[in-house]
């Protein structure tokens, strides 16, 4: 997408114990992060798995499962059967509610009353899609930053006065720098 800089991060995380495995991706792209979650059952016999995963931001396509204590810490809960064998992957996304770092506590597996944990990763985060060009955020990297923005970048238009630009001469006039707006979108009227 033009204008939108893709944070493309792969995190392979594998915990092994046993007959079980554990396999974590993450990835973020403009404003919500996608977590897919493999597990492999390399018991000798189907086996039911109870899997845990904190949220930390608001989950997207439903409710979690339940959330604990006084900071509200929310997690995600499934019961599935896995064949001998096969890997189950469940995918689920969250909207991280601020930028910067994400840090994802390790995603707990129960099979057979003993518990698998996968490691913690980190992902940078640079855009909350919230309408708001906030702090973090900038033209290049987030939807909710537009042209001309005081947002650490110089994203140089005529017509459009950048408080991040050094000398742009849209600024010295504003009142030109409106006119000439104007002008041009009447003139793009007849194009």
């Amino acid at each position: 997408m033009k204008g939108l800089a893709y944070l493309f991060i792969l995190i392979l995380l594998v915990g092994s114990v046993g007959a079980v495995k554990v396999v974590r991706e993450g990835t973020y792209s403009g404003g919500e992060l996608r977590i897919k979650i493999g597990i492999s059952n390399d018991f000798d016999v189907e086996k039911e798995f109870i899997i845990y995963e904190q949220l930390k931001g608001e989950f997207i396509g439903g409710e979690p499962s339940y959330c604990l204590g006084a900071n509200n810490i929310c997690y995600m809960k499934w019961h599935t059967k896995i064949p001998t064998g096969k890997i189950k992957v469940i995918n689920y996304e969250v909207k991280p509610y601020f930028t910067g770092q994400y840090d994802s506590a390790p995603t707990k597996v129960e099979v057979n009353n003993k518990s698998y944990y996968s490691e913690p990763f980190a992902i940078n985060v640079d855009c909350i899609l919230d309408g708001i060009c906030g702090s973090g955020e900038n033209y290049l990297n987030c939807r909710d930053c537009s042209y001309g923005m005081e947002d650490g970048v110089c994203d140089f238009q005529v017509g459009i006065c950048d408080l991040d630009c050094e000398n742009d001469s849209d600024c010295e006039y504003p009142e030109l720098s409106f006119f000439r707006r104007l002008k041009d979108w009447f003139l793009g009227l007849f194009r």
